[in-house]
């Protein structure tokens, strides 16, 4: 008897350990900057309306820098609208020569903070020629000048780690205001729900054919 649960408990070790090592969860991730739609077809004189998505995955944030760059030949900056996430959006800039949109959010009191996902701030540009074109942000791991997210009760700790661009098409005759395609599923959760899906069903099978040799035993 003794054997037979000793045996249960280390495919079990076992078990967890692959899961652990496969699986990290969404908490252990740095900030994310995202914006939407990611793409789309636009008519030339429509303007695009994107979105500015902070997602500080699990962490308690106090600020936080946007820096957007896009090709002021192919797209003109006209307005900033800040978010709520933040109480304070003390620069809200557009460098239109250089194509260039600085955001700053930050909370002024101390006590307080954002954890979680929310909408940072929305640009509207207007399309002036056809073509491709990509807006993007500017970020660089481990830089200072550049768009970051401050962990709140660190000494100034960045803890963005990744940003999604946005590329859009320009056309003289069609795509009217645009077109926002439906934002596709995180590849994480989906991850996450069938390892823990498989490594459950494994297990039940594993401690079905330990506990079922015995009665075939004592039959």
């Amino acid at each position: 008897m003794k054997k037979r649960f000793k045996r249960i408990f280390s495919i079990i070790l076992i078990l967890y350990t692959l899961y652990s090592t496969l699986y990290t969860p969404a908490w252990a991730a740095g900030a994310s900057f995202s914006l939407s739609p990611a793409s789309g077809t636009y008519k030339v004189g429509t303007v695009i309306t994107a979105t500015l998505t902070l997602d500080t995955a699990g962490n308690q944030s106090s600020g936080a820098d946007a820096i957007l760059l896009y090709e002021p030949e192919k797209l003109a900056a006209q307005s900033i609208v800040a978010g709520s996430i933040y109480d304070s959006y003390p620069e809200k800039t557009i460098n239109s020569t250089g194509g260039k949109i600085t955001i700053s959010g930050i909370t002024t009191d101390p006590s307080l903070g954002f954890l979680g996902k929310g909408t940072f701030a929305t640009v509207k540009l207007k399309v002036l020629t056809s073509g491709t074109t990509t807006i993007r942000y500017d970020f660089n791991p481990g830089g200072s000048q550049d768009s970051n997210v401050a962990k709140k009760g660190s000494q100034g700790e960045d803890i963005l780690s990744s940003v999604s661009n946005a590329t859009y098409t320009l056309s003289t005759t069609g795509g009217g205001g645009g077109t926002n395609p439906s934002p596709t599923p995180p590849v994480s959760g989906a991850s996450e729900f069938t390892i823990i899906t498989l490594l459950g069903g494994l297990t039940l099978i594993v401690l079905s054919a330990i506990l079922a040799k015995p009665l075939a035993a004592r039959i």
